[in-house]
């Protein structure tokens, strides 16, 4: 019985690894947006979305829209999924995917290269981007069900209501230089500023979970605030 090298092992790990991190991007995950949740089901061969409430009941009927995966590229820690709509097949496109908190969130990626003329330009490219990732959270149902359990929005503190504000305006500024440059019709603000407001509220361990209802009251109850007043008048000041 022949001995296993060290080379051998490595590609071993090396494949094993590449294999692991594809199936921790495999099933359903939920993505808020303004009235509720985004699902996202992820298989081997395809990806389907389907506009949903908070409690996972469809909204919609329109029905499930979705994409076939012609390949699936694993490149570090990210992996693409890479397509050509069934209307134009005069470029190749890509979603982009990466784990961040295992079986709990991954993220959708929106300022990857998505387009390119071939799929070995569109892998090249992407290989090549060294641009920060900045991506949606998608949530698995059973990490929603862990975070429902959170500190409710509405009942928020004024000074966590500041937090939030100063939180929330520092990722805002951060993401909006590549947002700029992209001008991509998804990153609305329906999905986009959402999402922000939804990874603001997982950070200071609120339920992130919510509607733009919920975040419209919020703004009401404390806006008139002098605190909040002087916070927003300083950050003004800060961007000129």
């Amino acid at each position: 019985m022949a001995l296993l090298t060290n080379k051998h092992i490595f590609i071993i790990t090396f494949l094993v690894a590449i294999h692991c991190n594809s199936q921790e991007l495999i099933g359903k995950w939920y993505m808020q947006n303004s009235t509720g949740l985004l699902e996202t089901e992820i298989t081997k061969d395809s990806i389907t979305f389907n506009e949903m409430s908070s409690s996972f009941n469809t909204t919609t009927n329109e029905g499930k829209t979705g994409i076939k995966i012609l390949k699936k590229v694993k490149q570090a820690k990210k992996t693409l999924f890479i397509y050509q709509y069934e209307d134009d097949k005069s470029e190749f496109q890509t979603l982009v995917f990466t784990p961040f908190q295992k079986n709990e969130i991954i993220k959708f990626i929106w300022n990857g290269i998505e387009t390119a003329e071939s799929i070995n330009m569109l892998v090249k490219s992407n290989k090549n981007n060294s641009s920060t990732l900045y991506g949606y959270n998608l949530y698995s149902k059973e990490y929603i069900d862990e975070l429902k359990k959170r500190k409710s929005v509405e009942s928020m503190t004024l000074q966590d209501f500041i937090k939030y504000l100063s939180v929330y305006f520092e990722k805002l500024k951060t993401q909006d230089s590549e947002t700029i440059k992209l001008r991509r019709s998804y990153l609305g603000a329906s999905h986009y500023k959402m999402d922000i407001i939804s990874q603001t509220l997982l950070e200071l361990e609120y339920n992130p979970i919510h509607n733009i209802i919920i975040i419209e009251n919020l703004y009401q109850k404390y806006i008139q605030e002098p605190e909040v007043q002087t916070f927003l008048d300083d950050l003004e000041k800060g961007l000129k």
